[in-house]
């Protein structure tokens, strides 16, 4: 099996060097299951610190790929950029990701078991948010599925064709699953978990801030997923 995972990278060169961290360890994860791994980074020409972040990983890893397109765009257009890219690619399973996420190992495993299940469409309704600024986060639950480790085949892909509308900003979580619905009649599975499994690590500087949605506050836990104790160093 084959998973191509896709992330449009948006500055904060912290976080993505966070981020990317942890994408080596779930890839690392992925591996020892036998499923082989791609990576396709939508990079923006003026973020300079995640572009030679990138291209220091391709020097040691092929299969890390990227295409360049500025964050200008709408987010409905650098993502279907990411989709005209992965066409010309082999894999079986796109994964999203976004560059400030994080999955745990277990989470990791969860989805695994169902891609190698064959389950066409499936992800996480459950996110944590992390505040890098006040160390503190909180749990936000979705009636959908997250875009943060949601995946698809192949075979939706193609009978979709258009994931997204390309002036998108926003929203395009339920977007991707509406055409979906309206192309094929398939809805995401839910990929049941009980503990926290997704992490979104928020900043100073965010697309959607972090007091975007009132919940109950928690001190961050470092030990929910190994690569949160890079968040106590910003």
């Amino acid at each position: 099996m084959k998973i191509l995972i896709t992330c449009a990278v948006w500055k904060r060169p912290e976080i993505f060097q966070i981020m990317t961290a942890g994408l080596q360890r779930m890839r690392g994860l992925m591996d020892s299951l036998g499923i082989e791994t791609q990576v396709l980074f939508i990079l923006d020409p003026t973020d300079e610190a995640n572009i030679q972040h990138v291209h220091a990983m391709t020097e040691t890893d092929w299969n890390i790929l990227h295409t360049v397109i500025s964050n200008d765009m709408p987010l409905g257009e650098r993502m279907n950029r990411a989709m005209l890219e992965a066409d010309g690619l082999d894999w079986d399973y796109m994964m999203q990701i976004g560059s400030d996420d994080l999955i745990t190992d277990s989470g990791v495993l969860a989805l695994c078991s169902y891609a190698l299940a064959g389950c066409p469409f499936f992800g996480f309704v459950q996110i944590w948010f992390v505040c890098s600024v006040t160390r503190e986060m909180k749990q936000f639950r979705t009636s959908g599925t997250f875009g943060a480790g949601r995946m698809i085949s192949r075979g939706l892909v193609e009978k979709t064709h258009c994931l997204w509308d390309p002036r998108q900003v926003s929203g395009l979580d339920n977007m991707m699953q509406a055409n979906v619905y309206g192309a094929c009649e398939v809805h995401p599975q839910i990929v049941n978990t009980h503990r926290a499994q997704v992490f979104d690590i928020k900043s100073a500087v965010n697309i959607n801030a972090f007091n975007k949605q009132s919940r109950k506050l928690y001190p961050l836990d470092v030990s929910l997923c190994p690569e949160l104790k890079y968040v106590l160093e910003l």
